[in-house]
Parts: C-alpha cells; sequence; structure tokens
C-alpha cells in the first residue's frame, strides 16, 4: 500500500528528476525506457487534461500521485515501455497508460486521490495475478470504462471466469454455435487450440503464432469472444473426455451427430472438461463451438 498519496509537489519537473535518480537505486527492475515513455506521452496526456478542466488552481497533487504510481509501478515490472499497437503487460499499465490520463479530470479535485489509490490498489492487486486474467480484463476494459467505478467494473467482469466450474456429464443436447473469427482479425486463420483457464479458450493464428483471440466459454449459451487476448499460459486440465469424431458435416460425440454446415475438412479439435468442444476445418476462419447443454 502506498502512503504518499495526497502529497503536493510543485516543481513537477524536479520531482520526475528525482525519481528517475532513485529508481535504478531503489529497483532491481528499474527501467528507463519505460519511465521515459510513460513521461513522454500519459504524464504529459494527464497534466494538459487537468490544466484544461482546472484553469483556475492548477492540480498539482494529482500530478504528484499519478507520477509517484507510474515510478512504483516501473519499478516493480508492472509498467513497461509503451508500445500502443500491442496490449499492455498488466491491467494496472493499462489503466494508468490509457483510462486515468482522459477520465481524472472528469473527477472532482476533492476526490482525485481517492480514485487514484483505488486504481493502484486494485492494479496492484491484478498484477500479482496470472498473466491471462490481467490480459482477459484489460480486453473487457475500454477507454471509456469509469475510472469512479473501477471495483464494480471488475467485479462484473472477473465473475464469470472466477466462478467456481464444474465437469460436464456429456449428457443431454447438444448446441451448436459458429464464430467466424475473421470479424476480429480480418486476416486470422485458426491454428492450435488451448485452454487459458477452464472459461478461457486460446485460438492461435497460423500464420502469427503471435495473435492469439481469446473466448469464454459459459453456459448456457453465454460464449463471448474476447477479442486479441496476447501471449497467455496454458491451462492443463484432468479429466476423461467424450468420444470425439469428425466428419465432413458432423462433429459427433459419444456417438451423438452434431450438425456442422460448412466445416467441410474439419482439422483440429478440443475437448474442455466444462462441457465444450471447439473445432476448426482446414483453409477456414470459422471456429465450430459445441456446448452441452
Amino acid at each position: 500500500m502506498i502512503n504518499w498519496f495526497k502529497r503536493n509537489e510543485n516543481n513537477l519537473d524536479k520531482l520526475t528528476s528525482e525519481l528517475r535518480n532513485e529508481g535504478p537505486r531503489q529497483f532491481a527492475k528499474w527501467s528507463n525506457e519505460a519511465f521515459d515513455s510513460y513521461l513522454e506521452e500519459p504524464v504529459a496526456n494527464l497534466k494538459r487534461s487537468l490544466e484544461s478542466r482546472d484553469k483556475k488552481k492548477q492540480d498539482h497533487a494529482s500530478l504528484t500521485n499519478y507520477l509517484r504510481m507510474v515510478y512504483e509501478g516501473v519499478g516493480a515490472g508492472w509498467l513497461k515501455t509503451i508500445n500502443w499497437e500491442t496490449p499492455s503487460p498488466t491491467f494496472l499499465a493499462h489503466c494508468l497508460s490509457r483510462l486515468v490520463p482522459y477520465q481524472l479530470r472528469k473527477v472532482p479535485v476533492e476526490e482525485r486521490a481517492d480514485v487514484l489509490r483505488n486504481v493502484w490498489n486494485l492494479g496492484e492487486g491484478m498484477a500479482r495475478e496470472p498473466q491471462w486474467l490481467n490480459q482477459y480484463a484489460i480486453t473487457q476494459t475500454n477507454w471509456s470504462t469509469d475510472i469512479t467505478k473501477l471495483q464494480e467494473h471488475l467485479e462484473t467482469i472477473l465473475e464469470p471466469v472466477l466462478s467456481q466450474t464444474k465437469n460436464a456429464t456429456w449428457k443431454g443436447k447438444y448446441n451448436l454455435n459458429v464464430i467466424n473469427l475473421r470479424n476480429v482479425s480480418d486476416g486470422f486463420l485458426p491454428g492450435r487450440m488451448f485452454l487459458a483457464s477452464p472459461a478461457v479458450l486460446c485460438v492461435e493464428n497460423e500464420l502469427d503464432q503471435e495473435e492469439t483471440i481469446g473466448i469464454l466459454l459459459r453456459h448456457p449459451s453465454e460464449c463471448k469472444v474476447l477479442g486479441i487476448v496476447g501471449k497467455l499460459p496454458e491451462h492443463s486440465e484432468s479429466f476423461t473426455p467424450p468420444s470425439i469424431k469428425l466428419s465432413s458435416d458432423a462433429i459427433l460425440i459419444n456417438g451423438i451427430p452434431v450438425s456442422a454446415p460448412f466445416i467441410s475438412a474439419p482439422h483440429r479439435s478440443l475437448c474442455a472438461a466444462t462441457g465444450f468442444v471447439a473445432v476448426t476445418a482446414e483453409d477456414s476462419q470459422r471456429l465450430w463451438l459445441v456446448e452441452v447443454a
């Protein structure tokens, strides 16, 4: 827990210089490049944003607090050199680089320290969680997410993937959902599949294994495409899967055929213990996802 919130520092340039000099001595993971990338854009963006909103009296305290959050985050290794073309490495980095600089100006001055403290505490907690959970949270948190309600937002988006799951019995009705992954990435060709968690299916791009699409597996028929999720670790499951056979027009699960239109030449399949079977086909951008009801 950081205890420097609400400290005021009028000379931001002096504080910046002090922190940049202290960083290498205080933190083994310190990166001048990462710190400077935050100074060049997010810190500068926040400064301009607050100046345009608080014209009568500049909010030096919020800038001081934000700069120290960046300092601590870089030192902990949670904030890396910014690359706007790729997802942030942690949920904290996502909030500090993309949300706070544009939203803090909307928060009443007297509430900003508490909002920043909450962003730090939630982000710090997430940074200690598995990488896949950070990447999932990032995909569900966009520029318009209200930073004053960040805790409620996290609770809402994390509940589906953290709630206790149970293995399917593979008895009952099967429902098919066909997902066109081209809608996520135009040149995406489904390749290897794996689970990042019991509830998160990952599909790699056959043409670029650094590009992975995540899909939230949720009953009943509430699966959701998470978008590009970055490189996530693999989750292993121990269970006895059903018998799965693939044909040119059907997916057979324990001998029960599930009609699969347009599948033609099925290529890969993956079975999730929670009751899902994912299938891809050669030269197709579609994903056939079967759910046991």
